[in-house]
């Protein structure tokens, strides 16, 4: 419609939650292993795991974050109860963010939508 119904502000906001919703990803696997009290290694060993884990799709996404942190954290501290809590750790906080992309994703949706409808 050569934008006479979306505008570019719309599409500059859906922009903006767009990348909330990417940077969600990577922020809550390490809030997640932060608040399992694990070592920095662990938070960096989630953010390689999901970065690793997205080009084995859907199982390298659940898995990832999870043998990410769990793997470094056990080469860091040598101890397997830790790591475990730092692999459930980002692995929770992976669920975190992927409720907060689906909340971003509906935002989305209604942004787009009233726009389309209402703003003719």
């Amino acid at each position: 419609d050569n934008y006479l119904r979306v505008s570019g502000w719309t599409i500059a906001m859906l922009g903006v939650i767009a990348g909330f919703a990417m940077a969600a990803d990577f922020v809550s696997s390490l809030f997640g292993t932060k608040v399992a009290g694990a070592s920095k290694w662990a938070m960096a060993g989630a953010a390689v795991g999901t970065l690793v884990g997205i080009f084995f799709g859907l199982p390298g996404l659940l898995l990832g974050p999870f043998i990410g942190a769990m793997g470094a954290e056990l080469i860091y501290r040598e101890n397997l109860g830790q790591a475990t809590k730092a692999g459930l750790g980002a692995w929770l906080g992976l669920v975190l963010g992927t409720a907060a992309k689906m909340a971003a994703l509906f935002t989305m949706l209604g942004v787009f939508a009233s726009a389309w409808w209402f703003f003719d």
